[in-house]
């Protein structure tokens, strides 16, 4: 789907939104202030207005860093040609058509991304908290609907379990 755009910003969009589990408002509302190159960090203002850091990895670091070069007086990350803040819906809109675009029969929406990058930091941990973390979830709860145990995992794991005994 990525390569369904030759927009450099709508790449990168995508691919933070990936990379980190960003809401849309979250990444909409993402200062240029907020972004650590150094330390490849980003500061986000979540729902409630709570706070929490995420790292990117580092080709993403590398194209923010040429992202920022091309207007490094901007106030936000991602804006319109005037300068303001991206709406919401028009990045709803980018990614509906892109996954249009790239023959993706599923509904593609800027939630999918969120949950896509959920399901596989939990694949990749095995730990809930840490997903909790990194989506700004208050509760526990919220955060289990987005682990997906399937056949395959219930099946390892008792075979594992089998194996042991």
């Amino acid at each position: 789907m990525i390569e369904q755009t030759r927009n450099p910003r709508n790449r990168l969009i995508i691919r933070l939104m990936l990379a980190t589990g960003l809401r849309v408002s979250e990444l909409t509302g993402l200062l240029a202030s907020n972004i650590d190159l150094h330390e490849g960090s980003l500061r986000v203002v979540g729902k409630g207005g709570y706070e929490r850091i995420l790292w990117m990895p580092k080709k993403i670091v590398v194209e923010l860093k040429k992202w920022l070069k091309v207007k490094p007086e901007r106030i936000y990350l991602f804006s319109t040609r005037g300068g303001g803040r991206i709406h919401n819906s028009y990045l709803r809109a980018l990614l509906a058509h892109l996954g249009q675009k790239a023959g993706i029969a599923k509904r593609v929406h800027p939630h999918l991304l969120r949950h896509t990058f959920a399901t596989e930091l939990y694949n990749e941990t095995r730990e809930l908290l840490i997903v909790q973390r990194a989506l700004g979830h208050a509760s526990i709860g919220t955060t289990e609907i987005y682990t997906h145990i399937g056949d395959v995992d219930v099946r390892n794991a008792m075979q594992r379990r089998r194996q042991k005994k």
